[in-house]
């Protein structure tokens, strides 16, 4: 009878344990993730305040992964990219050694990682602790991860990574000849249909492609999670602002048969500016890594006897941005450049009056563009300019060209030391990668032929600078309207 008993007792507890596994027994899990922060040591002000701030950032992630613990969450921390260089002091090294002391676990990698280059990034990926992932390049593998796939609280999610072809392009330099495929192809498509087949949930991150063009985002994938780094109308795609102003949450519950019990949520945070309490540690990390590039970066270089200013509209020509040109011009005529052609955009600031250090040159050209020297058409030329005029009203790239706008139909005639271009004839032009990838809807560049690199625009600056020793630059329009008159 007693053996009767215990067999029953064990048939009992086989069956309750085999319920719970079954899936009756609910497993929480929260994905915190932040986006395209950039480098952001200080935060950004806003008409409404100052957001962001990585310090501030790590003070909000603390909070939400405290009160998610207590409420039973398994907490997932992740990074869709864009964000490790962006400012003199957030780039590279220190900023990496920030995010691994707060504690995240996946790094997307954007065109802000792709500028540390993928050497770089490999040493970083070496580490261990951040995961950096890049789906849509062949033999990534060799410095970072195609997917990678976590377990939190027994569930697992893979990570995907899709970078948009424009960023590709730009750091071929950077890839070391690595090729891509389209992040909006039948290729991608299937990886994360494979993928999804043996993950329980898929998390894609969209990182600066036309996600709208996703084929995956209206098929049935199950619990396929879609996060951006761009703010996309689309209720399939998660998304925050720029430069870590939001924290993003998503949260769901699970079970064992594969099922999503309580539907995926999103929530977001404003990351405003608030007392440190418990993120000491966070601040005295920032500070060191402050204090290990301010030596390098309060270096004087010259000194500038006026202020170099820009047009904040990326619309006009300016004193910094036809600064740089000469500077440009001036360094690489030697290689048979007959003029320069750089988008506004690629000047972020001015250069102010007094002492020019290596930091103030970072501010000017924040980006990590290198001069590009190639050959293309007089008529690929013009049409780029007469693309710019077309769509924004103004010529929003600067050189050493005269042009002159003629007033009907958008047509442009370009003259270069007072002769008009020749349709065929190649011209010896200095660009940036950006552009020469046909950054800015500039696809004529595609036509270009005998493309060499030299050294980042800012490095060109500084070289500059460094020689010159005192500035005194006298600022000169070039866009002229017909007749000659200044624009």
């Amino acid at each position: 009878m007693i053996r009767i008993l215990k067999t029953l007792l064990l048939f009992f507890l086989l069956i309750v344990s085999l319920v719970g596994c079954g899936g009756t027994k609910e497993k929480k899990v929260a994905v915190i993730f932040t986006s395209s922060i950039e480098g952001r040591i200080d935060g950004i002000n806003t008409d409404k305040g100052k957001f962001g701030g990585i310090v501030n950032i790590a003070e909000e992630i603390r909070i939400k992964r405290k009160e998610l613990e207590e409420n039973g969450y398994k907490v997932l921390l992740m990074d869709t990219g864009n964000s490790l260089s962006g400012t003199y002091y957030g780039s590279g090294d220190n900023i990496y050694n920030i995010y691994e002391k707060i504690g995240y676990q996946v790094i997307g990698i954007g065109a802000r990682e792709l500028e540390l280059g993928i050497d770089k990034v490999g040493e970083f990926n070496k580490k261990g602790k951040l995961k950096f992932v890049l789906t849509n390049i062949s033999e990534i593998d060799k410095y970072a991860n195609e997917e990678v796939t976590i377990k939190i609280n027994d569930v697992k999610i893979s990570i995907l990574n899709f970078i948009d072809y424009e960023s590709q392009n730009n750091y071929k330099r950077e890839l070391k000849g690595l090729k891509a495929y389209s992040a909006i192809g039948e290729v991608a498509l299937k990886k994360v249909d494979d993928v999804s087949k043996k993950s329980d949930v898929v998390l894609v991150i969209n990182n600066g492609t036309p996600v709208m063009k996703y084929k995956y985002l209206n098929t049935n994938i199950k619990n396929l999670i879609n996060i951006s780094r761009h703010d996309f109308k689309n209720r399939n795609i998660y998304n925050l602002k720029r430069y870590g102003q939001e924290l993003g949450v998503i949260t769901f519950a699970y079970n064992r048969n594969g099922k999503i019990i309580k539907n995926f949520k999103i929530e977001k945070f404003p990351i405003t500016e608030m007392k440190i309490n418990n993120a000491k540690d966070i601040e005295k990390l920032l500070e060191y890594e402050k204090q290990s590039k301010q030596q390098e970066g309060e270096t004087v270089l010259g000194k500038s006897n006026i202020i170099l200013d820009r047009d904040n509209s990326y619309k006009e020509e300016s004193p910094i941005t036809n600064f740089v040109c000469d500077v440009l011009y001036e360094k690489y005529k030697n290689k048979g450049v007959k003029f320069v052609l750089i988008n506004n955009g690629s000047v972020r600031k001015p250069l102010l009056k007094g002492n020019i250090t290596k930091k103030d040159i970072f501010n000017v050209i924040p980006f990590f563009n290198y001069s590009t020297i190639l050959d293309l058409k007089g008529k690929d030329i013009q049409r780029i300019l007469e693309k710019q005029n077309e769509f924004y009203g103004r010529i929003r790239m600067q050189s050493n060209l005269g042009v002159i706008q003629k007033i009907s139909k958008n047509k442009l005639e370009v003259y270069l030391n007072g002769k008009k271009l020749e349709d065929e004839k190649y011209y010896r032009i200095l660009t940036t990668n950006y552009l020469a990838n046909g950054g800015d809807d500039c696809t004529e560049f595609a036509n270009k032929i005998n493309t060499e690199y030299g050294n980042l625009l800012r490095e060109d600056v500084e070289e500059y600078v460094r020689k010159k020793k005192i500035i005194d630059y006298k600022f000169k329009k070039r866009i002229l309207k017909l007749g000659g008159q200044n624009d």
